[in-house]
């Protein structure tokens, strides 16, 4: 994995969000291997970078991340996501990077942040920390670009969204998504299907059914689509 940290550090994230989001990433920086590759951004008003480029995952660099970590402070004004997200995307990588946004959902300018990140090719999974993050428009931004987003609320364990991402930034994206009902089947109302969901997802769908017998409730139902690669 080819990964981009960018955490926000605006003012709105103080108090129980910015130690919600030290550990997810201490976390984060626990889960790296030989093979990967990371940089460290945060961001308010303005963007800072750790480094320029992507490190090698060394003893030192992990301490030097952990330290990185234990330093974030909610200290940087307001929200400038589109801005801070943008630098972090032009960061230097010799293969396509993920990356991997904590905020408490204080997004604006939306579609401008969605067509960089569409532009450059990356994915962008997101953590939302907080009662409050703008669920919408962070599952937006996540699946716009084939990424995914995990929502974290206060006093909730951090480790297992962490986690759940850290398998998908791994596994093969599933797009086109899509769902065969068999034939003889009135299907009323179906909630959406996932845009891409990733090996070992699960999701909810719910319709209404009519059928001219029983016989035909119990046909097979199947879930398709392609396979990045």
């Amino acid at each position: 994995v080819y990964l981009k940290v960018l955490v926000d550090c605006s003012g709105s994230m103080g108090g129980d969000s910015i130690q919600a989001a030290r550990r997810a990433l201490h976390k984060v920086v626990e889960g790296l291997n030989d093979a990967d590759r990371f940089s460290l951004s945060r961001f308010g008003n303005h963007v800072e970078h750790r480094s320029k480029a992507l490190w090698r995952v060394l003893l030192r660099t992990q301490a030097a991340a952990h330290l990185w970590v234990d330093q974030l402070e909610a200290d940087l004004g307001g929200t400038e996501m589109a801005t801070a997200l943008a630098s972090t995307l032009a960061l230097s990588a010799k293969n396509s990077a993920d990356l991997l946004l904590v905020t408490d959902g204080e997004v604006e300018a939306v579609d401008e942040v969605i067509s960089t990140a569409k532009a450059s090719g990356q994915r962008v999974f997101v953590v939302g920390i907080g009662s409050s993050p703008a669920e919408i428009l962070l599952r937006r931004l996540a699946e716009e670009t084939g990424g995914s987003c995990e929502f974290v609320a206060p006093g909730e364990e951090v480790e297992p969204a962490i986690l759940r991402l850290y398998h998908r930034m791994r596994s093969p994206m599933v797009s086109q998504v899509s769902v065969v009902w068999p034939d003889g089947l009135e299907v009323i109302a179906p909630t959406d299907v996932p845009k891409a969901v990733f090996h070992g997802d699960s999701f909810n769908l719910y319709a209404r059914i009519k059928a001219s017998s029983a016989d035909k409730l119990s046909q097979p139902i199947a879930l398709v689509g392609q396979v990045a690669g």
